[in-house]
């Protein structure tokens, strides 16, 4: 019964999670501006104080700095809800789909895509994301890219998928 909620706030990281809630009839009290963690961290300062209890559910391999800046001003419970694997797919298969083209763009949509990425390919990394166009759904993403030692070409402005269409539509109206 969603009305056992009644006192309890929410904060959403992104537009994404806070429709997911109104689904369920939960309106998000606080979201940030720009949907990244260490945001929602800067808003819920202003909203929250040492005695405020706060639940994060999260990636079992999320970024830890979410978690300990929380933990300098309130109360805070982690629960890892889900887990990034990596599908157990061959590097000869993604670097067939990809010979035939002179060119192409890869869309990364979390560091954790990237990582994941670069795991399976090993040293063909390289070869791969050299030939292609990286883009990026947001800062997060591209400095786990830009730590790698690569480019990203595009970044979206808004981390969502739609903020990657956009990003893509604005790039290739310059050309």
């Amino acid at each position: 019964d969603v009305r056992k909620l009644s006192k309890t706030k929410f904060c959403t990281i992104g537009i994404k999670t806070y429709n997911a809630l109104k689904k369920y009839g939960i309106k998000a009290d606080l979201m940030p501006d720009v949907f990244e963690g260490m945001e929602a961290v800067e808003v819920l300062k202003n909203h929250v104080d040492r005695n405020d209890r706060v639940l994060v559910p999260r990636a079992r391999l999320g970024r830890n700095e979410i978690v300990n800046e929380l933990k300098e001003f309130c109360l805070v419970k982690e629960i890892e809800v889900y887990d990034t694997l990596i599908k157990n797919t061959d590097k000869e298969e993604i670097i067939e789909s990809l010979k035939d083209y002179d060119d192409y763009e890869i869309i990364f949509t979390s560091s954790s895509t990237f990582k994941n990425f670069a795991e399976i390919l090993g040293t063909d990394l390289k070869g791969v994301l050299e030939k292609g166009r990286i883009i990026s759904i947001g800062p997060i993403t591209s400095r786990a890219v830009e730590e790698a030692g690569y480019k990203v070409d595009i970044e979206a402005e808004e981390s969502t998928i739609e903020g990657i269409i956009e990003a893509i539509k604005e790039q290739r109206e310059k050309f």
